[in-house]
């Protein structure tokens, strides 16, 4: 499932998460995971997941973020239900890119490393 920071004692992001919630039971992604057999496309999947998580969370803006995320995807071929290891590790790449022009280099290549270990541990 998705990670959606929220806070019910602020209201901040609240919305988000049950609009979040809604998304995944109307994709029908939560059952068709439940359903994919484990192995490599299925640790694939979990990492994906993982990586927008992550992204989201070091970009700060969750909106913002995901337009990002859906246009970098793209351009790397990234078959969100089937990915690749490679398309996953080229994608890395271009989230770097992004956010070495916003937080810099060093902050960039740490978010990459920690992204390449979870391609890493799931395939």
């Amino acid at each position: 499932m998705p990670v959606v920071f929220c806070s019910a004692k602020t209201g901040e992001n609240v919305e988000n998460a049950f609009r979040t919630i809604g998304e995944v039971m109307i994709s029908g992604e939560f059952t068709r995971r439940q359903e994919a057999p484990e192995g490599e496309c299925g640790s694939l999947a979990q990492a994906v997941d993982e990586m927008v998580n992550d992204f989201c969370e070091q970009y700060g803006e969750t909106a913002k973020a995901m337009d990002i995320i859906e246009r970098e995807f793209a351009r790397a071929g990234v078959k969100i239900h089937k990915p690749s290891k490679d398309s996953l590790l080229m994608v890395i790449e271009y989230l770097s890119d992004v956010e070495r022009d916003i937080h810099g280099r060093d902050v960039s290549e740490v978010n990459k490393l920690r992204r390449w270990k979870m391609i890493d541990e799931a395939g």
